[in-house]
């Protein structure tokens, strides 16, 4: 599991982490299994992309999605997803997106239209976590003497 935690964390960083990802999502497929949660959300959130984009477009989409095609041009800036969703849990009302955009741009020195694309793919993420939130149950006595 912490092997597909880092190829998550790198893919569209490293150009190897998306095609293994797609390989292990495959061997779960063909097994008829049920894919990681967050392996289900990094498919999900480049789908959801490919289905917002325009004709002529989804293709562009689909390969920024899931980290493909890095390997031209300079290798992309690693922006940490947690960084990221958090900045958009915290300020990222979709009155205040351009502001975000500029601040992680800015803050990790890459295009805000990359900004953008991370802010959307976090905002996937968090939104696929909140189905699941509902099944956490905390009990007070969790968290004494800790």
């Amino acid at each position: 599991m912490a092997d597909l935690q880092r190829l998550l964390d790198t893919a569209g960083i490293d150009p190897e982490a998306a095609p293994k990802l797609l390989a292990v999502a495959a061997e779960y497929l063909r097994r008829g299994e049920a894919l990681p949660a967050k392996l289900a959300t990094y498919l999900a959130v480049a789908f959801e992309r490919v289905a917002k984009a325009e004709r002529g477009e989804q293709v562009n989409a689909l390969k920024e999605g899931l980290g493909l095609g890095v390997v031209t041009g300079a290798p992309r800036k690693p922006i940490h997803k947690g960084d990221v969703a958090l900045a958009v849990v915290v300020h990222g009302d979709k009155e205040e997106e351009t502001g975000l955009r500029s601040a992680i741009a800015e803050a990790y020195g890459v295009a805000k239209n990359t900004a953008k694309s991370r802010i959307q793919d976090a905002r996937g993420e968090l939104k696929e976590a909140h189905k699941h939130v509902g099944n956490i149950r905390v009990r007070p006595r969790d968290f004494e003497g800790k």
